[in-house]
């Protein structure tokens, strides 16, 4: 049983690691009740440095949640571009912009089950990076299954900080 000063160690290391959250809003809708359980586990795993929701205005739904979002905190992207995937180039781009900045997450919480993050999880984690996957429940893909240093499920996320607050 460890000791309550080897627990203290635990939380103050784990404070330490700097969390980023990058949301490809197109692949994953997050309600603000969601979102926020979101920002309570990033925060639960170390200094959330990073809060980016990738989302495109010309789809009118995608347009509406932005201020929710952004009242709790997250930086919004909004990628206004026709061309497809265009919002998942610009987060695929951030991730290994971030990689190269002094403030650089030690873990990325990568919201999103499209197939098309599997080559830049392979770059984070070949830069010695954790990668948590969160995905809406059967539609992520299993090249992102296979891949992730962690894999939930967002519409877990209220019982998962629950279990991290007990």
């Amino acid at each position: 049983m460890p000791s309550a000063n080897q627990s203290s160690n635990r939380q103050t290391n784990q404070q330490q690691l700097k969390v980023g959250i990058y949301c490809d809003f197109q692949n994953v809708y997050l309600s603000q009740n969601i979102a926020s359980s979101l920002l309570a586990f990033a925060k639960a795993r170390g200094n959330l440095i990073i809060r980016r929701v990738y989302y495109n205005s010309l789809f009118e739904n995608q347009a509406s949640a932005k201020e929710n979002l952004q009242r709790i905190g997250f930086q919004c992207e909004d990628v206004t571009c026709s061309l497809k995937n265009s919002a998942d180039n610009q987060l695929k781009s951030d991730l290994i912009d971030d990689v190269y900045n002094n403030q650089s997450p030690d873990i990325f919480i990568l919201v999103s089950g499209d197939g098309d993050f599997a080559n830049p999880v392979k770059f984070l984690q070949d830069k010695d990076k954790n990668v948590i996957i969160f995905a809406r429940r059967g539609n992520v893909k299993q090249s992102l299954k296979n891949l992730a240093d962690e894999l939930y499920f967002v519409d877990e996320l209220p019982q998962l900080v629950d279990k991290l607050a007990a």
